[in-house]
């Protein structure tokens, strides 16, 4: 578009807020592709020159920002600044390869920068004081930062003609129609509305690549609330976040009444007039959380000064005095001004760009404006929180001189007495943050644990402990963080739990819940959802070193429904609604409710580890589109194009073949050898067997200790859950008689399914896999002998393959299962020993019946297809599936109709009938068989044979009929 046209269509009485978006955003892509190009070009030119000229690159790198050196980077200003970010501010490697990686990344910042700079202008501008235009945008925008303003000083000053005139274009879209982003009539922060809408128009894979997702005002004003009223409550501030009570003040409050042993120390680098509170977020993002803060203080100071009668004029100056500390009125804040004790860190360039404009705005909007003056800064730092000091220096020291932000950011690291920690720390299990510091802090968190598998090096948990040390330095303080829920109950977490619980007085939990994983309901069957686009179920954690009650306390409560729900529940309440009162007991330490008062009968029961001492998780290949298929002519096809190198580059992209962590998949198969005896059915989802392409040397991980025993091999085996979490009853047992597919339980991220075989296969034959200890115990119960073959009831034995039934029964119990679900969902199952020879054969029957169902061998699964025309007649095979919607053929349809009728409709001119509302909503594990059955033939938009038609019928009658043997297992006295 021309500048011409730009000018006709912004006039345009239709243009909206999007609009201006909309084009701000297709301007900032293209000066992004524009700088790729150019740097390309730079990049290379200069790399010649070093070569040509015997230039010692390094000491030309080190002295980057120097004077001594201006006369080379003076002639090369888009070069001097990439440099700047890519080797010194994003720590990247500097080979030619990376290099050229760091383009995209570089021009990516370097777009986003100037955007939200010009943005934060044109908002300045309103004033009319200073004219937006590019001469002025340096007296325009907020001087928060002497390393920002040059930043962004530099981004504007390249000479490159191109890059000029795609700023000028920005400059001029702003100019005619910036008006629009402060008249949009939303009660929204202009920076954080213009941020969210441009992300979603400049490339939402920006925005999922950084993890950027914008946390919302409910959640962060529950936070700083909660944080406000405890340090009013428990600390004696009656100021609350804005308090400059000292060290002393504090302490001797503290200390009232408390024996010698209890009381706190003043941390040795800590004066006793240093102002105590003192605030960090690790992870500000685009700076919400102080934001809020800022706000809060700003608020409780004026209620303050109001009630002292004090003029606007004079809280004027007395606000100015307490943010850049100096001598106010009221008090001397000379070296503890908040700009001093308001810290926050951030690792990604665009949000902390974002972070000091926001904060800058919002500290010139209120009546109690504060402008920046030159000496002055805020202490927003580009560094990564997780990087001690010594792992920053040292880093730095090897190669680059460190920056005045590398210096000042490490003062806080390593000299600041935080006693607030706040935010919502980045929630990636697969970190990268794996520094030395962090890695030895978390040993406190692992101590102990024998686990294969710890899921404790998650980034948000190293926040958590973060947070930890910075309040164990300083001896006293708050922690207060959204973070994903899963620490709250899971397993591996447990010496997490008794850690914060040794060190923190008062921890307060507000679960949120929201995992999409779970599939929990709030009331009336709501569908929970989250207060976040995310997968993860979510929860506020406020921990204090201090409480009024003398013993350390755990409070919980917990809220499922609709977002709106959440957000209105949020808005209204703090910490201090918290009421009910949890008691975290070893080993464990649940910060959720948990009914263990069955405990001492469920202790004597056996694990079912020690009954079947061979067990392990199923396949996992990584590749399942690759390994895993609906047919076995087709899988086998595509491995023998794939081993006789005959993949296309489409192939190979749609294949994903190629390594990734510890998978080297290109180097497994250049060594395999294609051979049809690799096919083998794989037991996918519940009820779903599929085909494997199952070469061990092949698959990510072939689960072979296990699965060896069921290759080419006459068998059959249970799969257990160790770890269930949410609030869905227990329901997690299966049996199979073929391989298992890892997520053939659930689909939840802690997925930990165990297939446990009947049967152990060796070079003499096979046994049975029980433990003789276990076989010996029921032999004496039952007074009946073993036999380690199978064997007939009526010769007095019994066998391994009756335990297998009868293990299979007792997991089926309805009473059983909740009678003890606060065991079965924190480990694998405990069994009871049998109760008598008669009890014993009576489960037997009904774990063989539950067998022979769900291994579709049962003689009552004969029947006809349940599929149905649109005019009721019966059809043998189905058109493509398109859908799963229950009552109708379209959604108008469906709700029309009130009560249940049985149809599924799976097109608009199909539907199995008769399908039971029990069967429809039945649960194995995290999955409903019945509905995810037919979902996974939808996303590919399958056509169902006569083969699959008889099979989903089949799906139908063995959970019908499950549910019913189920019930009669209860008749049974069993427990």
């Amino acid at each position: 578009m021309t500048p011409e046209q730009f000018e006709h269509n912004s006039n345009d009485t239709k243009y909206s807020s999007r609009s201006l978006v909309n084009d701000l955003a297709s301007r900032a892509r293209a000066l992004r592709d524009l700088l790729q190009k150019e740097l390309l070009i730079e990049l290379v030119r200069y790399e010649k020159h070093i070569q040509e000229q015997g230039i010692d690159e390094d000491a030309l790198l080190l002295m980057l920002s120097e004077d001594q050196n201006e006369s080379f980077w003076k002639n090369h200003p888009l070069l001097r600044l990439y440099f700047t970010v890519h080797t010194r501010l994003m720590r990247m490697e500097d080979s030619p390869a990376q290099r050229r990686a760091g383009l995209d990344v570089f021009s990516d910042v370097y777009a986003q920068t100037v955007s939200y700079g010009l943005l934060a202008a044109r908002l300045m501008s309103n004033s009319g004081e200073v004219e937006f235009k590019r001469e002025n945008i340096r007296k325009l925008l907020p001087s928060t930062s002497f390393f920002m303003n040059k930043f962004f000083v530099q981004c504007l000053e390249v000479k490159d003609t191109d890059v000029v005139c795609s700023i000028d274009e920005l400059c001029s879209i702003l100019n005619q129609q910036g008006r629009l982003l402060c008249c949009s009539g939303e009660d929204r922060d202009p920076i954080i509305h213009f941020y969210e809408d441009f992300l979603e128009a400049y490339g939402q894979e920006i925005r999922k690549m950084r993890g950027v997702y914008y946390t919302s005002d409910e959640v962060v004003g529950f936070i700083v609330r909660s944080i406000d009223a405890q340090l009013k409550t428990d600390f004696g501030l009656t100021l609350g976040l804005a308090s400059t009570k000292t060290w002393s003040e504090v302490v001797e409050y503290l200390n009232t009444g408390k024996d010698e042993q209890d009381k706190i120390l003043i941390p040795g680098y800590v004066a006793l007039s240093d102002v105590f509170v003192r605030i960090l977020d690790p992870a500000t993002g685009t700076g919400t959380f102080a934001l809020c803060v800022l706000r809060q203080i700003r608020e409780n100071l004026k209620s303050y000064w109001k009630s002292m009668g004090w003029t606007l004029e004079q809280m004027k100056r007395e606000w100015r005095a307490y943010v850049c500390g100096s001598k106010g009125i009221g008090r001397d804040y000379t070296g503890q001004g908040l700009l001093s004790r308001l810290n926050t860190f951030e690792i990604m360039m665009a949000p902390y760009v974002i972070s000091h404009l926001r904060l800058g705005l919002c500290l010139q909007e209120d009546e109690l404006s504060f402008v920046f003056k030159d000496n002055e800064r805020l202490n927003v730092f580009l560094t990564n929180a997780l990087e001690h000091p010594s792992d920053t220096e040292q880093l730095l020291n090897s190669k680059y001189q460190p920056t005045e932000e590398d210096k000042r950011a490490n003062e806080i690291k390593k000299d600041s007495a935080i006693t607030v920690v706040l935010g919502n720390p980045p929630y990636n299990v697969r970190s990268k943050n794996r520094g030395r510091w962090i890695t030895n802090e978390l040993k406190s968190y692992k101590k102990g644990l024998k686990e294969k598998k710890l899921n404790l090096d998650d980034d948000y948990i190293k926040f958590i402990r973060l947070g930890q040390s910075c309040l164990e330095r300083s001896r006293a303080g708050i922690l207060g963080y959204i973070t994903n829920n899963g620490f709250l109950d899971g397993v591996t977490h447990r010496q997490m739990r008794m850690s914060l619980r040794s060190f923190f007085k008062k921890i307060a939990i507000l679960d949120l819940h929201g995992s999409s994983m779970k599939k929990e309901q709030g009331q009336k069957g709501v569908v929970d959802q989250n207060i976040f686009d995310i997968q993860q179920g979510v929860s506020i954690c406020i921990a204090s070193t201090q409480s009024k009650n003398s013993d350390s306390e755990v409070l919980y409560d917990d809220i499922l429904g609709d977002r709106s729900l959440k957000s209105a529940f949020l808005k209204q309440t703090n910490v201090f609604d918290l009421k009910k009162k949890l008691d975290p007991v070893g080993p464990y330490f649940f910060f959720v409710p948990k009914d263990f008062s069955e405990g001492e009968t469920y202790r004597i029961f056996v694990p079912v580890t020690d009954i079947f001492p061979v067990f392990n998780s199923g396949i996992k290949t990584d590749r399942d589109k690759l390994f895993i298929d609906f047919q076995r002519n087709a899988l086998l096809r595509r491995f023998n194009l794939l081993l006789d190198g005959r993949f296309s580059p489409q192939d190979v992209q749609e294949y994903k073949i190629k390594d990734s962590g510890s998978y080297k998949i290109l180097r497994a198969i250049s060594k395999a050898v294609f051979q049809n005896k690799f096919a083998h059915t794989i037991m996918y989802r519940p009820f779903d067997v599929r085909y494997v392409y199952y070469d061990p040397r092949l698959v990510s991980r072939p689960a072979s200790k296990v699965m060896k025993h069921f290759v080419n091999r006459s068998n059959c085996g249970l799969i257990f859950s160790r770890m269930v979490s949410g609030t869905a009853p227990w329901c997690d047992v299966q049996v199979t008689n073929t391989l298992v597919e890892f997520g053939v339980m659930a689909s939840r991220v802690s997925n930990t399914a165990s297939v446990f075989p009947l049967k152990i296969y060796g070079e003499k034959g096979w046994e049975y896999n029980l433990s003789s200890e276990y076989v010996q115990k029921c032999s004496d119960i039952l007074k009946l002998k073993y036999s380690s073959k199978n064997a007939f009831r009526k010769e007095g034995n019994f066998s391994g393959l009756d335990i297998f039934y009868y293990v299979l029964a007792i997991t089926h119990s309805p009473k059983y299962r909740l009678k003890y679900q606060a065991f079965l969902k924190i480990d694998y199952p405990s069994i009871p020993y049998p109760k008598d020879s008669e009890t014993f054969w009576q489960l037997v029957d009904k774990g063989e019946s539950l067998c022979d169902l769900h291994l579709f061998k049962s003689e009552g699964l004969k029947g006809r297809s349940k599929l149905r025309n649109k005019d009721g007649s019966c059809s043998k095979n189905s058109r493509e599936v398109t859908q799963y919607r229950p009552k109708g053929p379209t959604k108008k349809q469906a709700e029309e109709i009130k009560s249940w009728n049985g149809q599924i409709w799976i097109n608009k001119d199909q539907y199995f009938d008769t399908v039971s509302e029990l069967a429809w909503g039945f649960y194995i594990g995290g999955y409903q068989p019945a509905q995810k059955w037919l979902k996974d033939r939808k996303k590919p938009g399958r056509a169902l044979t006569q083969e699959e038609v008889l099979h989903y019928s089949k799906i139908i009658r063995v959970l019908e009929d499950t549910d019913r043997i189920m019930k009669e297992i209860d008749q049974i006295d069993f427990l």
